[in-house]
C-alpha cells in the first residue's frame, strides 16, 4: 500500500519509469439509506475514456460530389468515391475519428478532381480557340493572295 500523497515516479533499482496513478472517488450506494464512496486507484498510462455521445451527427459523405468528380479527373474521383463510401461504416462501428478523416479526404479529393478537371477543360478550349484563330488567319492570307 502506498502512503497518501507519496506515489513512486521511478523504480529504485532501474531507470524504468513506473506509471503514475490517479485516484478517483466513485460513489457507491449499498442500500437506499447509506451512501458512501470508495477510492479507486487507476493507472494514468491508460488513456481516459472519451465520451462520444456528444458526437451526434455523422460527418458528411460528399458522395454526390465524389460521383460528379469522377467525370472531371478520374484518379482523384475514384479516391473521393472510395473515401466517401467509408464514412458511414466507420461511424457505425464507433470509429468517429476515422470517419471524420475519411470525410475530409473525400472532400479534398473531390475538390482536387474538380479543379484539375476544370483546368483541363479550360486548357482544351483555349487550345481549340487558338488553333481556330490561326486557321482563319491562314485562310484570309490565302484569299487575299488569290484576289490580287
Amino acid at each position: 500500500m502506498l502512503p497518501k500523497g507519496k506515489l513512486p515516479k521511478r523504480d529504485k533499482g532501474h531507470d524504468n519509469i513506473v506509471p503514475e496513478y490517479r485516484c478517483l472517488q466513485v460513489p457507491v450506494s449499498i442500500d437506499h439509506t447509506v451512501n458512501t464512496s470508495i477510492l479507486v486507484v487507476t493507472n494514468s498510462s491508460i488513456p481516459p475514456v472519451i465520451d462520444h455521445t456528444k458526437m451526434k451527427k455523422m460527418p458528411r459523405q460528399y458522395f454526390v460530389w465524389a460521383l460528379a468528380s469522377l467525370f472531371c479527373f478520374l484518379p482523384f474521383g475514384v479516391a473521393a468515391v472510395i473515401n466517401s463510401r467509408q464514412v458511414r461504416p466507420l461511424f457505425q462501428e464507433g470509429k468517429y475519428e476515422l470517419s471524420s478523416a475519411a470525410s475530409r479526404r473525400a472532400k479534398v479529393y473531390s475538390v482536387l478532381s474538380t479543379v484539375i478537371g476544370l483546368m483541363l477543360v479550360a486548357t482544351i478550349i483555349a487550345s481549340l480557340l487558338l488553333i481556330d484563330c490561326r486557321f482563319y488567319e491562314d485562310n484570309a492570307t490565302i484569299v487575299e493572295l488569290h484576289n490580287t
